[in-house]
């Protein structure tokens, strides 16, 4: 990953964390009109999603003894491919940053 792909997704995380809260309502919509907007699509600041659901990191530490991602974290990626956004579990940039065993690491080219 180059420092400007890096540094552009940091400014993207950091806009979304300091975002202002919506304001607050008095009364919820009807439990019809929840799962109607659940499954539209919107727009997350110029990131079109097709749904509003999102998923959560989930650290499944399924990468090699030497940290490389494996077929079954592609598989498993796969299976959760509906949702309309990931945030993906951890990933090392350094050998030294490594937070857990098999957590999939970026700082090699292989």
């Amino acid at each position: 990953m180059s420092d400007a792909v890096a540094n552009a997704a940091h400014v993207r995380v950091r806009r979304l964390c300091l975002a202002p809260p919506a304001p607050a309502t008095d009364q919820l919509p009807s439990s019809e009109t929840i799962m109607t907007d659940l499954f539209t699509p919107m727009d997350l600041q110029g990131l079109a999603l097709p749904n509003r659901i999102w998923m959560s990191a989930m650290t499944r530490t399924r990468a090699s003894e030497d940290n490389v991602p494996t077929p079954l974290m592609g598989e498993y990626y796969n299976q959760c491919a509906t949702a309309g956004l990931i945030v993906t579990e951890c990933t090392a940039v350094a050998e030294q940053g490594k937070g857990v065993i098999n957590g999939r690491g970026l700082w090699r080219d292989d």
